[in-house]
């Protein structure tokens, strides 16, 4: 048996021909592409899978009066923060950061004490904090999860990791998602009964794929990285 393998014509395609409306408002391509990224939300969201964990790579330029550096563009959480050592035999070789509390770091940085980066805080949306003053330019690597691709990043005839591999899951999801706008609060009801019956035992399935964060050893105290979560253990 072939598996089913949307791409955004095929999935697009399938909600208007499941849901049977003509309403011009639904069948335009930005509602439509609307409703494909809020599923596709709702299954990062509900399955939280490892597999979209990645590293990007920021610099910590030299000087560096504030310390504020730029997070990489789709990051989500920070769960792993170092540096790069730039000189020597051990050149590449990455250093763990911890994570403080702004306020903590912010006080930490002494600008009569330089040295390499030590701690780190999430100083808002888009940037961290590093301490101490650092003392030479170093490229920091951070690691955690990432947005995930969409169809509609892709061609509209190419299919994604989700659409292949959650691609029951991924049209009901949808479908939540359709009936919602079009005010359709029976078919909603029937169709979240349909997700949350397929949402477990997908989970089953991909559960070596389940984010299962630990604790740190480079944490200090019962601290967690950003994001993380009891181990899961099973009944």
């Amino acid at each position: 048996m072939t598996a089913i393998a949307w791409n955004y014509n095929t999935l697009t395609a399938a909600l208007q021909n499941w849901l049977d409306d003509t309403d011009t408002d639904w069948v335009n391509t930005t509602t439509l592409g609307q409703v494909v990224q809020l599923g596709e939300m709702r299954l990062t969201n509900d399955f939280d899978l490892t597999v979209f964990d990645t590293s990007a790579t920021a610099a910590l330029v030299f000087p560096n009066a504030t310390g504020l550096v730029a997070r990489p563009a789709g990051i989500l959480v920070t769960d792993e923060l170092a540096y790069q050592i730039p000189t020597g035999p051990s050149a590449g070789k990455l250093i763990y950061l911890e994570r403080r509390d702004y306020s903590w770091v912010q006080d930490y940085r002494d600008p009569a004490v330089t040295g390499a980066p030590q701690y780190y805080a999430e100083s808002d949306t888009v940037n961290w904090l590093i301490g101490p003053v650092n003392d030479q330019a170093y490229t920091l690597t951070s690691y955690g999860p990432y947005a995930p691709s969409s169809l509609l990043d892709v061609a509209a005839t190419a299919t994604t990791f989700m659409s292949t591999l959650l691609a029951d899951v991924m049209l009901e999801a949808c479908l939540l998602e359709a009936s919602r706008f079009l005010k359709n609060a029976a078919a909603r009801a029937a169709t979240k009964v349909v997700y949350d019956e397929k949402v477990g035992p997908q989970k089953v399935r991909l559960r070596a794929l389940l984010r299962n964060v630990i604790e740190s050893p480079r944490m200090v105290g019962s601290q967690r990285p950003e994001g993380a979560r009891p181990a899961h253990r099973e009944e």
